[in-house]
C-alpha cells in the first residue's frame, strides 16, 4: 500500500523532496492549501479496517499481539487525530469504490492503494506515479501498511491420495526465484524471494520497486486468530472519527474496550 498520483500532474522533483507531504503534518497543509477543483487525497478513510493499519501503526499501536493484548487507547491518539482531521478534505461517505472511482476519473490527485491497482490505472491509460506512506512527527515512524504473501498451502490428504510429493514440487516451483522472476514480468506481482526483489530497480519495474520500498516498512499481518477480533471494533472506531459525534479518545476506547471485549470471548471459547 502507497501514495498513487498521475504523473503528469505533479514534477518529480517535488516528490523526491517529499511530497504529497514527508509526514502527516504536510499531507494535512498541503491539502488545506489544495485550490484546484478535485479532492486532493483519497481512500476508504471512513470505514475501511484494513486500509487505517499503516496510520495506527506508524503512530506506534500495537493493532494485536499474540497474547491477544492492545493498545489504542494508550497509543492511539495521533493516528486518530490525523484521521479524524481527513474529513474536512474528503467526501462524508467516501469508501473504497468511491475513492476509485475520483482518482480514475481525474477529480483526485492522490489515493492511497495497493499492487492491485495497478491493473485498473494501466486499463483506465493514467500515467501515474508511486510514493511512499509519510512519516508520522510524533513518533519518527513511517506510515506502517499491513504487508500480506500469496500463500500455498498442503492438506493431510494429499499423502494419502497420492499426490503429496506433485503437490510439493508445485510449491517449491512457485516459490522458487525463477517463477517469481518471471510472474513479476507476466502479471506485475511484488515478489516475496529476497534475491529476486534485489534485482529490480526503478528504472526497469519502477512500480514493482517502489512497492518493494514500501513493504520494507510495512508489518507482516498479524498471524493470529485474535486479529479477527480487531477487524469489527477498529471499523466501529473509525466511523466515530468520521462523525465527529465524539472526542477522539472515546473512539480511541470504544476500540479498545470491543476489541478486549472479543478477545475475552475467543480466549473463553478456546479453553
Amino acid at each position: 500500500m502507497a501514495l498513487l498520483y498521475p504523473g503528469r500532474s505533479f514534477p518529480p522533483t517535488l516528490v523526491k523532496r517529499g511530497f504529497p507531504g514527508a509526514n502527516v503534518y504536510e499531507v494535512l497543509a498541503n491539502a488545506a492549501a489544495w485550490d484546484k477543483s478535485d479532492y486532493y487525497l483519497v481512500y476508504p478513510a471512513r470505514d475501511d479496517d484494513y486500509f487505517s493499519a499503516p496510520w495506527w501503526q506508524g503512530a506506534g499501536v500495537t493493532i494485536i499481539d499474540e497474547e491477544g493484548k492492545t493498545d489504542f487507547a494508550q497509543r492511539g491518539q495521533a493516528a486518530a487525530n490525523f484521521i479524524a482531521a481527513l474529513r474536512e478534505f474528503m467526501p462524508p461517505m467516501i469508501d473504497y469504490d468511491m475513492a476509485s472511482n475520483l482518482f480514475l476519473s481525474g477529480e483526485a490527485s492522490i489515493i492511497v492503494n495497493g499492487p492491485w491497482y495497478i491493473a485498473e490505472l494501466e486499463k483506465a491509460g493514467i500515467d501515474y506515479g508511486i510514493a511512499p506512506l509519510p512519516v508520522f512527527s510524533a513518533t519518527r515512524l513511517p506510515a506502517t501498511p499491513f504487508v500480506g504473501v500469496k500463500v500455498l498451502m498442503l492438506t493431510k490428504a494429499a499423502e494419502t491420495r497420492g499426490s503429496g510429493e506433485a503437490a510439493v514440487n508445485i510449491m517449491q516451483y512457485y516459490t522458487r526465484a525463477e517463477a517469481q522472476s518471471k510472474l513479476v514480468e507476466a502479471n506485475k506481482m511484488i515478489p516475496a524471494h529476497r534475491q529476486v526483489a534485489s534485482t529490480i530497480n526503478l528504472e526497469t519495474l519502477p512500480e514493482i520497486a517502489a512497492f518493494i520500498d514500501q513493504a520494507t516498512v510495512g508489518q507482516p499481518l498479524p498471524n493470529t486468530p485474535f486479529m479477527n477480533a480487531m477487524w469489527e471494533p477498529i471499523t466501529a472506531g473509525l466511523e466515530c472519527l468520521w462523525e465527529g459525534a465524539e472526542p477522539t479518545d472515546a473512539c480511541l476506547m470504544l476500540i479498545q474496550t470491543q476489541g478486549e471485549e472479543n478477545i475475552a470471548a475467543m480466549k473463553a471459547e478456546m479453553k
